[in-house]
């Protein structure tokens, strides 16, 4: 379960980013990155840790996840 979590949070984030969108990709590769951590899955957890230092300047504009973009999930 929380492997393809994970998985499916990284692989959101990435679309994301490529959207355009870093300041939504870094919350769902944060959620990626607990998931893996939570399952421990280290190799995971560090393609995870490694997307979001990609992101650059995005990490200090962190904020939790609320559902995908346009949910109401709050």
């Amino acid at each position: 379960h929380w492997a393809e979590r994970g998985d499916s949070f990284l692989a959101l984030a990435e679309v994301l980013r490529a959207a355009g969108n870093p300041g939504e990709a870094l919350p769902a590769a944060q959620e990626a990155l607990r998931s893996h951590e939570r399952k421990g899955n280290v190799v995971s957890a560090g393609r995870a840790r490694a997307f979001i230092e990609g992101l650059g300047g995005w990490q200090a504009r962190w904020r939790p996840w609320n559902g995908p973009p346009g949910s109401r999930a709050r």
